[in-house]
């Protein structure tokens, strides 16, 4: 059984954002707001909580304006297969609007001019019929497929307020300038908030945030998510005449970006940003992990990235560093995109808690609590994978022998063809099933085509096929 520990927090510091919100626990949501609805002003645990179970934070329930003590606010529509995803995208206006969206792979450009009020969030993570979510397990994918953005806001016309919250949702080959893209040139109070996401493989960056609205007071939120893969940047926050803008990132991982993994640049002399890197990775990006240009707070608390003499840029930087780890992150396997924790890595219970619960003395750097009790990381030397008959004609039965797999609710089979596109899927529901057998329906052409038992993003086993 897994043990959760959390801790009430000892050190409290009043913050005040848009002059007329005071949050004394730093976490997010206005104080006033916080009592009205009975939460908690005085611990930042409550944002990560959902009140009325819906599925929705508390904190982002606090940016919709929703009630987090009904299950009934917000409304949320979900996703049927006639829908037509796009469509509702750009025609979410002032009402607030939450799409929650199943498993699958959605083909999706949106570039959506933002005239009005707006308060949008896209939930991925769900299964079927929307009673179970768990992002890595219900992979909810919106690709590009390197067209244009996957997702591209546009504040230019009119004075507005928004929020946009994406969560539980894989993000990957974006055209254009990336995989998700907010320019904002004419917002007021502004919240971006990303949650358990994924952004990769982008033709330049994972995500995109441009504030040059002087006026505006953005807030942007960066939690639990991994960028990586990416062409260029995995997030580039870059400010022209503003001097408010605040970003928060916790819990995040930014690794095997072809440039920096994050860069943070002012535009002008003017322009500030305050920003704040917790509890995450930064690591392994080709150039070096941060470019910093400019007046730019940089408060890196418990992280874990390379030397900061490798700090590259033309900042007027007011840095605090503190409880930073230099040595590589030892993830199961960054190359098959499994970002969880070796037994050994130096990022187990070195970090600082903000709220979450954890495992351990302390919570770990990075997006996944290691757990020795969960997860597959080191197979069985015993472990077996089969398939027959091999070579197999097309529509025929192809079986599958498993025998010494641990148990884990994240296996699929994956069928690929040489050019790496995925023909085939089935969940592995009990792997305790030594047989497991599928028709392979929808191959077009003979060849040799790549069956993969995974967990997750790892591949575990990969067996050659011949279909004939």
């Amino acid at each position: 059984m897994k043990k959760i520990t959390t801790f009430a927090l000892l050190l409290l510091t009043t913050f005040t954002f848009a002059q007329t919100i005071t949050d004394f626990d730093y976490d997010g949501m206005d104080d006033d707001w916080e009592e009205d609805n009975g939460l908690n002003t005085s611990t930042r645990t409550d944002a990560w909580l959902d009140a009325d179970e819906d599925g929705i934070l508390n904190l982002f329930e606090f940016q919709l304006g929703s009630d987090p003590q009904d299950p009934l606010s917000p409304s949320i529509i979900e996703l049927a297969s006639s829908d037509d995803l796009d469509q509702l995208i750009n025609q979410a206006a002032v009402d607030i609007t939450v799409i929650r969206i199943p498993e699958g792979d959605y083909d999706v450009n949106i570039d959506k001019n933002v005239n009005t009020n707006l308060k949008l969030m896209l939930q991925g993570g769900w299964n079927s019929d929307f009673t179970d979510y768990n992002p890595d397990f219900y992979k909810t994918t919106l690709n590009g497929k390197k067209l244009s953005e996957v997702l591209q806001f546009e504040v230019k016309n009119n004075k507005v307020n928004y929020s946009i919250i994406l969560d539980g949702l894989y993000v990957v080959n974006g055209g254009g300038e990336g995989n998700l893209i907010v320019s904002d040139t004419k917002g007021n109070y502004c919240y971006l908030s990303i949650y358990n996401c994924k952004f990769y493989g982008s033709s330049k960056v994972g995500v995109g945030v441009v504030q040059s609205s002087t006026d505006s007071w953005p807030l942007t939120f960066v939690i639990k998510s991994i960028f990586a893969n990416n062409t260029k940047e995995g997030l580039a926050y870059k400010t022209l005449d503003n001097t408010r803008s605040r970003l928060r990132v916790y819990n995040s991982i930014f690794t095997q970006n072809e440039t920096y993994g994050i860069s943070l640049e002012m535009l002008d002399a003017e322009s500030k940003l305050f920003s704040e890197i917790t509890n995450s990775v930064v690591y392994h990006n080709t150039n070096t992990g941060f470019y910093l240009k400019g007046d730019v707070t940089f408060d890196i608390l418990y992280s874990n990235y390379d030397k900061i003499e490798n700090i590259e840029g033309e900042a007027d930087v007011t840095e605090n560093a503190s409880n930073i780890i230099e040595f590589g992150p030892s993830f199961v396997s960054a190359s098959n995109l499994d970002f969880r924790l070796k037994p050994n890595s130096p990022c187990i219970d070195g970090g600082t808690f903000i709220g979450f619960g954890f495992v351990g003395t302390r919570p770990d750097i990075g997006v996944y609590e290691f757990d020795p009790n969960i997860g597959i990381n080191d197979l069985d030397s015993k472990f077996e994978f089969a398939t027959f008959p091999n070579p197999i004609a097309m529509n025929e039965p192809l079986n599958v022998y498993l025998n010494g797999i641990p148990n884990s609710k994240n296996l699929t089979l994956q069928l690929f063809d040489l050019n790496g596109k995925n023909i085939l899927s089935k969940k592995i529901i009990n792997s305790n099933d030594l047989n497991n057998s599928f028709t392979l329906e929808g191959i077009n052409s003979q060849g040799v085509y790549f069956l993969k038992l995974k967990e997750g993003e790892k591949i575990l086993k990969s067996n050659k096929i011949l279909i004939y």
